[in-house]
């Protein structure tokens, strides 16, 4: 993808990320979806310490891993048929938004906390799955979208090497953080705005102000889409024949010492001969015309 593209799509992404995160911690009473680690140490710390969590989200990991699996499998299929993984990616990440949208109105017909609570929290988790393989199988040269630990560290890393570049003189390091710093910065920023906005809106209006993430997502799937189609559509031109003056090489010169050198020597004594023109004493005249006949010609 190109460099304005890709970036595009993780700045995106990370606002999408942000703010289903804090949509789920809403929804959710204090669950990440996108920090799955996280919330697998709490319940782990809870049951080692003999007491169970009250509201323990033990069913997040398998589902989480099964979103990857699942997202890994697609992208195998798309590539072994000849197309691109991200439109593919993204239309899972769609789904599943949109179920997560309408996660309210799902949970009126299932009876019991826990059912509830799955189908609530199952399509947050799932989503954000989708999006950690999206970004791993496609989005591969851009910076994570779901966890920002990483981005944070890399940036108080970068910030730290412009400084020390300003004091002292400018390194190749330095330039790269430059460069790093803002799509990696700009990411962590618009993941606290999501994160914002979906805290806000989830508050007043439940999971239907998902919405706001799903149209975001279904627009970059619809652009990938095109893309593909354009890709497949465009007639490859024709690569121009290389003319056949420009791919051969000149002959080598002779090689010094070799015979065409001696033979070119031979007849440009020849010709100062037939002139007249004295070019050495009688040996040197002998000598030469033995040399003659060795090569197949007769003295005249």
């Amino acid at each position: 993808m190109p460099t304005v593209n890709l970036l595009w799509h993780s700045t995106l992404l990370s606002g999408v990320a942000g703010y289903v995160d804090a949509a789920g911690f809403v929804s959710l009473v204090g669950f990440f979806p996108a920090h799955i680690t996280g919330e697998l140490v709490g319940d782990a710390i809870a049951l080692s310490a003999g007491h169970p969590p009250r509201h323990a989200h033990l069913w997040a990991f398998p589902v989480f891993v099964g979103a990857v699996i699942t997202a890994t499998l697609v992208a195998r299929l798309l590539r072994h048929h000849g197309l691109k993984a991200r439109a593919g990616l993204l239309a899972l990440l769609t789904l599943a938004l949109a179920l997560f949208t309408a996660s309210d109105a799902l949970t009126r017909l299932l009876t019991g906390m826990q059912l509830k609570e799955l189908a609530h929290g199952g399509f947050a988790v799932a989503a954000m799955g989708f999006q950690s393989a999206l970004m791993r199988e496609s989005l591969t040269g851009s910076c994570p979208t779901t966890v920002m630990t990483g981005n944070l560290t890399q940036v108080a890393i970068d910030v730290v090497d412009h400084c020390v570049g300003r004091l002292t003189s400018g390194t190749l390091r330095d330039a790269r953080a430059r460069v790093r710093l803002t799509p990696v910065a700009g990411s962590l920023l618009v993941f606290a705005l999501g994160a914002v906005v979906g805290g806000f809106l989830t508050r007043r209006y439940g999971s239907p102000s998902v919405a706001l993430p799903t149209v975001l997502a279904t627009g970059l799937m619809i652009q990938a889409f095109r893309d593909d189609w354009q890709a497949r559509t465009t007639p490859v031109r024709p690569v121009a024949p290389v003319p056949a003056a420009a791919t051969e090489r000149p002959a080598a010169p002779p090689a010094p010492g070799g015979d065409s050198e001696l033979e070119q020597r031979e007849l440009r004594s020849e010709t100062r001969l037939k002139a007249g023109s004295p070019v050495g004493p009688p040996s040197h005249y002998a000598g030469r015309r033995r040399r003659l006949t060795v090569h197949g010609r007769r003295p005249r």
